[in-house]
């Protein structure tokens, strides 16, 4: 079975070497995460920063996600209603979805989740 652990740190790597945002054969979102991650030398506390920017970023998409479906729901689009579409979304991802689902989704440097939330919100802007 293929593991994930080795592109899970990839971008950590390329992070804390010459980042470059575009390169031959890719596959993704350009290099954006471990370019925002750059700065930071250390290599576990990078480690940490890109797991944070994949994880942050599948949420971001469903706040996105609840923004455009909040008048579908309550008829008008507010914030407060907005993050209850919000909570409740995270609370159902987090409890229905099985962690390797999870996993992929959030911490896989599988930025799929950043270019939806990007794309969606350009959509609504």
């Amino acid at each position: 079975m293929w593991s994930a652990a080795p592109e899970g740190v990839g971008q950590s790597l390329f992070s804390v070497q010459d980042v470059d945002l575009f390169f031959g054969g890719q596959d993704r979102f350009a290099a954006v995460v471990s370019w925002l991650a750059s700065p930071i030398a250390n290599p576990m506390l990078n480690l940490f920063f890109c797991l944070l920017i994949n994880a942050v970023s599948l949420h971001a998409l469903l706040l996105v996600v609840s923004w455009m479906g909040v008048r579908l729901l309550a008829g008008r689009r507010t914030w407060q209603a907005t993050m209850v579409l919000f909570s409740t979304m995270t609370a159902l991802t987090h409890l229905i979805v099985r962690d390797e689902k999870k996993y992929t989704m959030a911490l896989d440097s599988q930025p799929f989740a950043m270019s939806w939330a990007l794309s969606l919100g350009a959509f609504m802007l």
